[in-house]
């Protein structure tokens, strides 16, 4: 009896595991459209952020603002410019994302500590992150900075 119930069990989750035609389609539609979101993030922050603008004004901050609850800054490489990245920019260990482009609110961060769990059940990441505002294609005001820990639980299938 025991081993039939494995048996079921084993069966039943296979059909979890097996790529159906279906499943195959919606996974390549699913790309296809964060493929054309991401095109359409890049076209809209190249069009409201001058990005040399942009990499002056993180450089402007870790200058003003050296260390943030006693990580200092100084420690995040940054990379001579800003590299697209899907719906991010990459300036070196900074991160810059914008939910709404051609908005005026972004930000930008470092994440400069990932702590695995022992059982490597979840990740906590802490990161230093710059809250920002756009007034024009190349002038940013800086409106804050904060020290944050997020902790994200890794599901195993």
């Amino acid at each position: 009896m025991k081993t039939a119930f494995m048996l079921l069990i084993a069966a039943l989750s296979l059909g979890f595991m097996i790529d159906t035609p279906e499943s195959i389609k919606q996974r390549e539609k699913d790309a296809k459209r964060y493929a054309k979101e991401a095109r359409v993030w890049r076209k809209a922050v190249s069009k409201s952020y001058d990005l040399d603008a942009l990499r002056k004004f993180l450089d402007q901050q870790i200058r003003e603002h050296p260390s943030v609850d006693g990580i200092s800054l100084a420690k995040a490489k940054t990379e001579s410019a800003w590299v697209f990245d899907s719906q991010m920019l990459k300036c070196g260990d900074w991160s810059f994302s914008s939910e709404k482009p051609t908005g005026s609110s972004f930000t930008i961060w470092w994440t400069y500590e990932e702590l695995k769990s022992a059982d490597g059940s979840s990740v906590l990441f802490k990161t230093i992150t710059l809250n920002c505002s756009r007034e024009s294609k190349d002038s940013f005001t800086f409106l804050s900075a904060k020290r944050e820990e997020d902790e994200y639980i890794i599901l195993q299938i």
